[in-house]
């Protein structure tokens, strides 16, 4: 169902902050979509990192930046860009 598969894109994503991102030098994660899609996966996120006492996550949190796009398609990285949030 869509529920299923966004909950593993989801669990995908916070796998992938898990071990990729070296918080000591990333100064900000950018979460950019139309819609509500970039809150529900902030929401996952720090949820999961709550209760998965993912520490490190948990201290990071202001450096994530939620940003509205028209698209999840590459060209709306400008509009994204040019937003006050991020710029």
């Amino acid at each position: 169902s869509h529920d299923k598969g966004l909950q593993r894109f989801y669990e995908q994503i916070l796998l992938a902050l898990e071990r990729n991102i070296r918080w000591d030098v990333v100064k900000a994660v950018i979460l950019a979509s139309p819609g509500f899609t970039k809150d529900q996966l902030f929401k996952y996120i720090m949820e999961e990192a709550v209760k998965r006492e993912m520490k490190e996550l948990q201290e990071h949190k202001a450096k994530f930046v939620l940003s509205r796009s028209s698209s999840g398609f590459k060209h709306s990285l400008k509009e994204v860009m040019v937003d006050p949030a991020v710029a």
